[in-house]
């Protein structure tokens, strides 16, 4: 399926479209730059070969009657993304080699873009819209970094690989602590790290968990010097040569189990 008949905006004579050509007249006596139109139909003809400032004016309209924030009219957010479709075509097409349902992702992130547009936005509408839509889209694909610096560390699994079906299942204890006893476990039984590793690795978490100051820490706590240090007088070597072993463990948990270089 097409962007269009994604976003439902392939037919005429259905939906979003027949709304649109109702409620025109409405639309254009509140907002005046639509009213030298007799609908979308003349509007997007118009804004073909439409100076950009004034071709901006009519479609910041259409974005502030289609903003939840404004006028929250989804009829004419659908008829702002019918004026964009041609440039939403050819990203699609540009990112098709990204995805198999790369239309799909694209038409949901231009419906978010449209309906979260600021009410107040004026200047760029088009560019806006299509360029927020590109970066949304990569970021869901992996291809550009997470906006949270904690998800952009994460790895995406397949449901179905031997990473998760090892995990408890829903309903059963899935607290993250039994997740990881899981991966220890079987990191020793596959030989990844040594029953050492798997100590020091218990051994920091287990501190973690109860130092407070931890926990305002990179990496969840884990390397913060106050429970490194504490792991190594409880065990006898200098928090330093803590943090090296364990950062050495961890780097060789991640190219063993993640989903390019998993054993299993």
């Amino acid at each position: 399926m097409s962007v269009a008949e994604q976003l439902g905006l392939d037919d005429p004579n259905d939906g979003l479209r027949v709304q649109a050509r109702e409620r025109w007249d409405r639309w254009a006596q509140a907002y005046p730059q639509l009213g030298g139109f007799a609908g979308p139909e003349a509007l997007r003809e118009w804004a073909r070969d439409a100076d950009p400032d004034a071709r901006d004016e009519a479609l910041s309209a259409l974005g502030a009657l289609g903003s939840r924030d404004g006028g929250d009219d989804c009829a004419a957010a659908g008829t702002l993304l019918w004026l964009l479709l041609p440039g939403a075509s050819l990203l699609a097409h540009r990112l098709r080699g990204f995805s198999p349902v790369l239309d799909e992702l694209v038409a949901a992130q231009l419906w978010l873009e449209a309906r979260t547009l600021p009410a107040t936005t004026t200047q760029r509408v088009a560019a806006t819209i299509l360029r927020n839509t590109v970066r949304e889209v990569l970021r869901e694909l992996g291809r550009v970094p997470a906006r949270d610096r904690l998800w952009a560390r994460c790895v995406l699994l397949d449901p179905f690989c031997p990473q998760l079906l090892e995990c408890p299942a829903p309903g059963e204890d899935s607290s993250s602590a039994v997740e990881l006893e899981v991966l220890l476990e079987r990191a020793c039984r596959e030989a990844v790290i040594s029953p050492s590793q798997r100590h020091l690795l218990r051994t920091l978490v287990r501190i973690s968990d109860t130092d407070q100051l931890a926990r305002r820490k990179a990496m969840g706590g884990l390397m913060s010097h106050p429970v490194t240090d504490t792991v190594g007088a409880e065990l006898g070597v200098a928090g330093r040569t803590v943090r090296r072993h364990a950062t050495a463990s961890i780097h060789t948990l991640a190219r063993a189990y993640s989903p390019q270089g998993a054993t299993a």
